[in-house]
């Protein structure tokens, strides 16, 4: 690789660090302003929260909330193996039958 150098590397890597330390910060008073300002007036009685418990709410949430599926399949097989499943397990059951299946398998006359 030409031009790449340990430092270059290191610095790229320097400032994905700072990068998401700032995001992670942001995020905290995002979340401490949005509850402030929303829960003590829609439900009487809820205290406002500091910076940390912003942030610790953020990250239960996070935990709670987040899909936890492997990032192995893209988005395309897993839509792919969405409308298999329908398809095989669904589509028999609810589906009415289409005229080029009967055709398909044409009956017996006796």
């Amino acid at each position: 690789m030409k031009g790449v150098t340990v430092f270059k590397i290191g610095g790229w890597v320097v400032l994905g660090l700072v990068g998401a330390c700032v995001v992670g910060l942001l995020l905290g008073f995002v979340v401490m302003w949005l509850w402030n300002w929303l829960m003590p007036d829609l439900f009487p009685g809820v205290p406002e929260i500091d910076y940390w418990q912003a942030v610790g709410l953020f990250i239960l949430c996070h935990l709670l909330f987040k899909s936890h599926t492997a990032h192995a399949h893209s988005e395309k097989s897993r839509d792919k193996d969405r409308k298999d499943f329908f398809k095989a397990h669904l589509h028999g059951k609810f589906g009415r039958k289409r005229e080029d299946d009967e055709e398909a398998s044409p009956q017996t006359a006796e």
